[in-house]
């Protein structure tokens, strides 16, 4: 993450990546690939951001969450 995004105030609501793991499989996709040659069938691979709520999106006070794949943020 950027240090711009950490410093500011409030807290900006982002969205994180798996990146380690969006590198890795790509790497073994190309090395599939390059094996089973060009008439292999593309695949598609979909990763789940995390979304990381920041002051932007919070009561003041209330603490820091993450949300992860399949949980619903409430307001009431």
């Amino acid at each position: 993450m950027s240090g711009i995004a950490l410093s500011r105030r409030p807290r900006l609501t982002r969205t994180e990546h798996p990146v380690t793991d969006m590198t890795n499989e790509s790497l073994r996709l190309l090395i599939d690939r390059i094996a089973r040659g060009n008439g292999a069938a593309p695949r598609h691979v979909v990763f789940q951001p995390s979304l990381i709520l920041g002051d932007s999106c919070r009561l003041h006070g209330a603490p820091r969450r993450v949300v992860s794949e399949g949980e619903t943020e409430h307001r009431s």
